[in-house]
């Protein structure tokens, strides 16, 4: 069971029919709970073998080999679970994600961030849905917080996202894709506007490493937006009978190979490996490791007073971006459209900051202005 707060409360049952009386979990459920309504929608079987990685006097990692499946009551479907689960237990998070690294250079192994439960109502439904979105990125901040701590809830909350939508993505489930790419491009953008502050180098390869995961999921994307936003409204009124036909079997075709492209790319060894440097990269807040500037100095400055400068240079850009529109050309029409999607991004990421009347309001305006530009 998880509670609202998340973590989960365990207790060890005889039998195969939990106990709601058991002296953990069962506190937390409802007294008027009918024992005898209770049955297994799906269930998990596993072997653990646990381990002990001691990477240096430091750091100790407790590990855990799982084994086995998750299957629905009717075994209809099932879910095969093999499975190494690693938890810090002492010492700096950079050594989980270099332990998970050199994991990866044995076997082609992949992040999952959704719990067994989780997934075994994913087999219920038939995964025809997306899942819900972690929580908020303004709910995780707070104006006393610093731009450091700031900067790394960003990271963390954007990576959790990319992680809980990839099995939407790669059963070709468009919303699966389109959360994703938006929650690396925003994070590329919160990225950029700490670049003062960061290290040069680190930036360089931060901003290259999300550029070219978003790349790999923009082919699929746009193909999902051309299909159901331009091609389903007009296509009766463009083509007819035999023509019409061909033209939308052409289209649905290309839409699935690029999905099966980004889909390969997904699963592959090199995108798992991005996703764990990064992840290591805000958990460890490697960016400190520079010397002390006036710029770095600003990571340790209250977010509230850092980002109404940032907010204003986003805004001015746009508004650069903007003069003679009338004149200009589709690529710099193109430009101002980038530009008003990094200000929203950047708007809607610190939301709660600021009045949350105020924001809606300018979202509106922003949102339809982007969607024309489209």
């Amino acid at each position: 069971m998880t509670p609202p707060a998340g973590g989960h409360w365990e207790d060890v049952i005889e039998g195969d029919r939990p106990n709601p009386r058991a002296p953990i979990s069962g506190a937390h459920l409802p007294i008027e709970l009918d024992y005898a309504e209770l049955r297994a929608r799906f269930t998990t079987r596993v072997r653990r073998t646990l381990f002990t990685l001691k990477p240096d006097a430091s750091t100790e990692i407790e590990g855990a080999l799982d084994e086995g499946e998750i299957r629905t009551s009717d075994g209809k479907s099932v879910e095969p679970i093999s499975e190494v689960e690693l938890l810090l237990k002492e010492g700096d998070p950079a050594a989980l994600y270099g332990a998970a690294l050199r994991l990866l250079d044995i076997a082609p192994l992949r992040l999952e961030i959704r719990s067994r439960a989780e997934r075994g109502y994913h087999l219920l439904d038939e995964g025809t849905e997306a899942p819900q979105s972690p929580a908020s990125l303004a709910s995780i901040l707070k104006p006393d917080l610093t731009v450091d701590e700031s900067l790394q809830r960003i990271g963390q909350n954007c990576l959790s996202t990319v992680l809980l939508y990839e099995a939407a993505a790669t059963a070709n489930i468009p919303d699966g894709v389109h959360q994703m790419r938006v929650a690396i491009r925003r994070l590329r953008s919160v990225v950029a506007t700490t670049r003062q502050m960061l290290p040069p180098e680190q930036y360089q390869w931060v901003t290259q490493t999300l550029k070219w995961m978003a790349g790999v999921l923009g082919p699929a994307r746009n193909w999902d937006v051309f299909s159901s936003g331009l091609l389903a409204p007009v296509k009766s009124v463009l083509l007819q009978g035999q023509e019409l036909d061909e033209f939308c079997r052409v289209c649905e075709h290309e839409r699935l190979s690029a999905h099966e492209s980004a889909n390969a790319v997904i699963r592959s060894p090199q995108y798992t490996a991005a996703l764990l440097k990064l992840s290591e990269w805000f958990a460890s807040r490697s960016w400190r490791d520079q010397p002390v500037s006036e710029q770095s100095a600003s990571l340790m400055a209250p977010i509230e007073t850092v980002v109404p400068t940032v907010i204003g240079r986003r805004h001015k850009k746009v508004k650069k971006s903007a003069d003679g529109f009338a004149q200009l050309s589709l690529q710099r029409r193109h430009q101002f459209r980038i530009a008003i999607k990094k200000l929203r991004y950047t708007v809607e990421v610190f939301e709660d900051l600021f009045d949350s009347q105020k924001v809606a309001e300018f979202v509106r305006l922003l949102k339809p202005l982007q969607d024309d530009l489209g």
